[in-house]
This record gives structure tokens, sequence and C-alpha cells, in this order.
């Protein structure tokens, strides 16, 4: 974040709570926390901003254009939401008698969001948390980046920017997931895809895992690609100067040849073999 107690160094925004020890049959769980850190010393600066909602955090915070914070809440086993947070009225809740300057934002972005403790909630899961932070792209080529939500019980949702409406909901019944999708033009038509991998199964038992493409501007299913084995790992992409042509790379476990590669299809990737 910008500079907060005055002393002209940037200073940090940080996640604390989640506690992996506990039992998975315990829901009821001590609340997490946003702590402001100073970057010039490293010491706490003001109280502990504690999750709306009481849920533990696992989710590292987003900064969004700027002005707005985003963190989730819930786990493996606990429900949770995805909540949006203005950074001023951040500020003002951590710290007391804070001189903020004058207000340069949209107040009206979240209006149709139920709030707790000035925060929205953009996304909310019924069963499970939100651990993964957000991947931010503007999809739809409306100069806006686009918010996309994954949440642990399979469900992704991608939000505009502008409206904060929701473009598309994709839930993928019986998987969880903990990598960070990549996103990527797959399928050559300008707009950015996504890449997902996704393990079949409940925390912390898995039968199988499947690596997806899907359309950006829809969310249906461009590639699959299934695995025996599990997997945590976030798949990458390779991004090339030219446009149409960007591709993707994921590691894939048990397989003698995964290699395929070739600007003639639809889709191109890149597998790499793990030696197993």
């Amino acid at each position: 974040l910008s500079d907060v107690d005055g002393d002209n160094i940037n200073d940090i925004l940080i996640a604390h709570g989640g506690n992996p020890t506990i039992s998975s049959d315990v829901k009821i769980r001590d609340s997490g926390y946003l702590l402001l850190i100073s970057g010039l010393n490293g010491k706490q600066i003001g109280n502990p901003y504690f999750m709306p909602d009481g849920k533990e955090t696992y989710m590292s915070p987003v900064l969004y254009n700027q002005t707005i914070i985003l963190f989730g809440t819930g786990g493996e086993t606990v429900n949770g939401a995805l909540y949006a947070i203005y950074v001023h009225d951040l500020i003002k809740l951590m710290i007391l008698n804070y001189q903020h300057p004058v207000e340069n934002f949209n107040r009206h972005l979240f209006n149709r969001f139920p709030t707790i403790n000035s925060s929205y909630a953009l996304f909310e899961s019924v069963s499970k948390g939100v651990m993964v932070p957000p991947v931010l792209l503007d999809i739809d080529n409306d100069n806006f980046d686009d918010i996309l939500v994954s949440s642990f019980d399979g469900t992704l949702m991608l939000i505009n920017g502008h409206t904060m409406m929701p473009l598309w909901t994709k839930t993928f019944d019986g998987y969880e997931f903990y990598s960070t999708p990549a996103p990527g033009d797959y399928n050559g038509d300008t707009f950015n895809d996504f890449m997902l991998i996704m393990n079949y199964g409940e925390w912390d038992r898995y039968n199988y895992s499947i690596t997806l493409c899907l359309d950006g501007l829809t969310g249906n299913i461009l590639w699959s690609q299934q695995s025996p084995y599990i997997q945590f790992g976030s798949p990458l992409t390779l991004q090339t100067i030219n446009k149409k042509f960007d591709s993707f790379m994921y590691r894939q476990i048990g397989w003698n040849d995964t290699n395929f590669y070739n600007h003639d299809k639809l889709l191109h990737g890149i597998g790499i073999q793990d030696g197993e």
C-alpha cells in the first residue's frame, strides 16, 4: 500500500489466520484478520481488521484498482466469501484519528452487495472457502479489470470490473483446487482464456486431477486432460509477441509422452513429464 503512517515509505497489508492443526470436523474457528505492517521497520500499524464474517482466512489480500482490497475467508471445510473493502475505509477502521485524503473513487460500485463492517461480499460459498487470490484481468476488452473468483468448492465466477455483475459462473461438482488459474489466449480469438488444475475428491483424499482450459468469454471448456495423480501446482502461460499464439505449460505425472505443440490446432500446449 502507499504510505499510511507518514514516513514516506510504502507499507504492507497481510492476512493472518487459519489453523491447519484443527480437526476438519470443527467448524467454529478463530477469526482471521488483516494487519498493516510498517514498510520501514516491520512493526504493526494500528489495530487488526477481523474478518467480517468471523471466519478463518488463508488468502493473501489483493489490491484492486489502487482503491480496493479484495480478501477471502473460509477454508477446506469452512464456508466463506470474497470480500471487497475500500482502502480508505479499511485504514480508518485500523487507525484511530487517521487523517485521510479526500475521497476520489466511485462510492456506488458495490451498492447491490451486502455489507458487514464496511466490507462487501462479492461472492459467497455455502460449503467451502475462498482461499485462492482472484485473477485480475480485462477479459471483455472494456478497459476495466475483471475479477475471476475461485472457490474451493469447485466454483469459478467471472465478475465484470465495470458493473460488478457476473459475466459467467462455472461449477465443477466434486472438484477442489488450490492453484491459481493461468490466463492466456488459448483459442486464438484475441480474448484471454483460463487454464486451471483441479483435484477430484474431498480434502484430504483425492482420486485424480484434471487440467482444463476455459473460454474467457463464456466459461465453456475448450480442452481437458485427466491424470490419475493429484496436483497442487499452478499452470503457467507462455505469452508470445504475436497474438493468437499463447501457449500453456503444465505438469503431467505418469505419462510416457505428453508433448503436443502445434500452431495449426485450436489449442497448443507443452506437457512437462515429471519423470515418475
